[in-house]
């Protein structure tokens, strides 16, 4: 027998992650990914990501659980070398505290840098200085047992995230004079954009770096989060909380257009005995078409007995969200909340 190639042992240990994720991907699915495969360029990262997500992934809810997986099992070369190698410099990281002297001015120039690559989207300049501040920075030891989150904190920290967003806001507010409200909030949105890219690539790098010194499955299994349909409530994070509310929303809307059909098809009531009579007259007494009463269809009251206590809130939260999302379906809907006593809380 012969070896499977690179690439085939890559994809079926990236398969099995997402299986290991919750994410059902079936034999058939990873066949047409592997030959997909074939008809693409390998080298074009955004091209394999996409072929993957469309052969592999049939909701939209699994794509977070997708992309962490795809960052790991094919993520690129960390660009520490390619740095020292274009600069001819190595960059030794900080140690103890926060930068002083000649350090805390390497971080300046370093933090400058990185506004310039921000506000000018240069990605290759911000690629590699991103490179150099994980190196100083982050205090990363290779073979460490820490996660990433570490990293990134100790990152971002040092680099003083405040001063950087109000550089980042002063040097585009320079261009729009005295904004008005609409121009404001477009400006917050551009500086928390621009955060929010910054804090992506030294993310990105870092998780780089854990591959090439634990492996792809070690990573992986750290990063792997439960997903939606998976979480326990009863431990649900505000984040879940939210997922959760997105994912109901069709939900109920299907059960809504159920229920609708439902009505629809029992359109037709009980026989009404006096009209098919009535009408069989026109055919000598014979009834051959027989008449229904008009059916009367009654919406349910609805009463929720919601226990708010700590270790029942969140599913009653839950319970509240699902309810309300279908209440065109009911006639009334009042909600009660207790824990000691009962009190009402419909409105």
């Amino acid at each position: 027998m012969t070896s499977a190639s690179p690439i085939t042992s890559l994809i079926t240990g990236f398969v099995g992650e997402l299986r290991a994720a919750g994410v059902p991907v079936s034999m058939v699915e990873t066949i047409d990914a592997m030959r997909a495969l074939e008809v693409i360029d390998i080298g074009d990262r955004a091209g394999l990501k996409a072929t993957l997500a469309a052969t592999l992934v049939k909701a939209e809810r699994h794509l977070p659980a997708f992309d962490i997986a795809f960052e790991v099992y094919f993520a690129q070369a960390s660009r520490q070398s390619t740095l020292e190698a274009r600069d001819g410099t190595a960059y030794a990281p900080m140690e103890g505290g926060d930068a002083g002297g000649g350090q805390a001015a390497e971080t300046d120039d370093l933090r400058k840098n990185l506004l310039e690559a921000l506000l000018d989207h240069n990605l290759e300049d911000l690629a590699s200085l991103v490179g150099r501040a994980v190196d100083r920075l982050s205090g990363f030891e290779p073979g460490r047992p820490v996660g990433g989150t570490y990293y990134l904190y100790r990152t971002m920290r040092r680099l003083d995230m405040d001063q950087l967003e109000e550089m980042i806001r002063q040097a585009l507010s320079e261009e729009m004079g005295d904004p008005t409200p609409l121009e404001q909030r477009l400006l917050d949105e551009e500086v928390a954009a621009r955060l929010e890219e910054l804090r992506e690539a030294v993310r990105d790098e870092i998780r780089r770096r854990l591959v090439e010194d634990r492996g792809r499955e070690a990573v992986a299994k750290t990063l792997r989060r439960p997903l939606t349909e998976d979480v326990d409530l009863m431990h649900a994070t505000r984040a879940d909380l939210e997922a959760i509310e997105d994912a109901i929303v069709p939900l109920t809307r299907k059960l809504a257009a159920r229920l609708a059909r439902r009505r629809r098809m029992l359109r037709r009531g009980r026989l009404d005995f006096r009209k098919t009579m009535r009408a069989s007259l026109a055919t000598g007494g014979v009834p051959i078409d027989p008449r229904f009463k008009a059916p009367r269809p009654h919406r349910p009251e609805v009463f929720l007995m919601c226990d708010v206590s700590g270790s029942m809130a969140t599913f009653a939260r839950f319970t509240l969200q699902f309810t309300y999302a279908m209440s065109t379906q009911f006639s009334k809907l009042r909600s009660f909340a207790f824990i000691d006593t009962v009190d009402e809380v419909t409105q």
